[in-house]
């Protein structure tokens, strides 16, 4: 893949994923994570830290990383779950946005599809919905750019840094003051296979086309153009930093969910990652501050074949691989009961110590 050869510095080796999920859900594990210092690396969105950050707490700086990094502070943190039994809150929150590049016909489908979407998932019809109740989940969604499409990528930014700092502030904002022991989040956009392969590309390098998979099935000449349209787009933007790409190149929902992430992280809640474009929204976190994504597993594999090698970048491992790509964040929300049965298995199961058997 376009990675090849490539070690993701700083890849943090998760272990036992069983136990590691089941302590993230223990209440005397849950300590409160404070991002010491600024969001904004170098000189990425002229340098500065927006209100979007400036919520989460950060304090100056232009480094993502601070020197020290995330730190783990006093402070009770997430919702932590009952350490004498076995109890999570399930939140799936989607971030649904327009993007410009559609016009570049990179997608299967019009652009007017996206408010359908919406449409589907208020009235609970949507995939991700019918998901959702089976999995016991509490889902939202948040309009993050839907009538405000985002900058056609192949010839211009795809957002001003007043737009990304409002962008991000969307996702930070849907987190806030949730209550939850797990958060998955997921998009709906149509044409946002695009604008996340650019990303991507920018931030892990590679031949940018080689990043860009069918998406909603494009094939032949239209893939082809797709694979032009990001080539160009990441030429146009150049060497950057990761989170300048973001802005540059990224849709709304992307931004969201990255700032949604940070916020997670910053309550000490897990979360769980969904396919192509969600891992594409928090590549650049994990490029900019190894070690960001520490609290993230990854849901499930895509079928879109990019997929595999950012999980890789990321040192990821799929809890499912079922050749999904619908989007939406459906997939991570499969794998909702997965986790719940590691924390059960860990958590109410009785060792051999306290059977006096050790």
């Amino acid at each position: 893949g376009p990675c090849d050869g490539h070690q993701a510095d700083g890849a943090v080796e998760i272990g036992d994923v069983d136990r590691g999920l089941a302590r993230a859900f223990r209440a005397e594990d849950q300590r409160q994570l404070v991002w010491d210092g600024g969001f904004v690396e170098g000189d990425a969105v002229d340098g500065r830290e927006g209100p979007a950050f400036e919520a989460l707490g950060f304090q100056g700086g232009d480094d993502i990383c601070a020197g020290s990094g995330l730190r783990e502070g006093e402070g009770e943190g997430g919702s932590g779950g009952d350490a004498d039994g076995f109890a999570v809150e399930r939140i799936a929150a989607g971030f649904i946005q327009q993007d410009g590049v559609s016009a570049e016909g990179v997608s299967a489908y019009r652009g007017e599809v996206t408010p359908a979407m919406v449409a589907a998932m208020d009235q609970g019809v949507a995939t991700v919905t019918a998901l959702a109740r089976q999995a016991g989940a509490a889902f939202s969604f948040h309009n993050a750019g839907v009538g405000r499409p985002t900058g056609n990528i192949r010839v211009e930014d795809a957002m001003s840094p007043d737009e990304f700092d409002d962008a991000v502030k969307v996702g930070v904002d849907a987190v806030e003051n949730i209550d939850a022991d797990l958060l998955v989040f997921g998009e709906v956009g149509i044409g946002n296979t695009t604008p996340a392969a650019a990303v991507t590309a920018a931030v892990l390098g590679g031949h940018p086309g080689d990043w860009v998979g069918p998406g909603t099935g494009v094939q032949g000449e239209a893939l082809a153009n797709k694979r032009r349209v990001v080539d160009d787009a990441v030429a146009r933007v150049g060497d950057v930093a990761p989170l300048e790409a973001l802005r540059r190149l990224g849709g709304r929902e992307l931004a969201a969910m990255a700032g949604a992430t940070v916020a997670a992280r910053h309550r000490g809640i897990p979360v769980l990652l969904d396919g192509f474009i969600a891992t594409a929204a928090v590549v650049p976190l994990h490029l900019a501050c190894p070690g960001a994504l520490d609290h993230v597993w990854a849901g499930h594999g895509s079928a879109e074949p990019g997929h595999e090698w950012q999980l890789d970048a990321i040192g990821k491992e799929p809890l499912l691989t079922l050749d999904l790509r619908l989007g939406e964040g459906s997939g991570a929300v499969i794998a909702i009961p997965i986790v719940q049965a590691a924390c059960a298995a860990v958590v109410e199961v009785a060792t051999f110590e306290e059977f006096g058997l050790a």
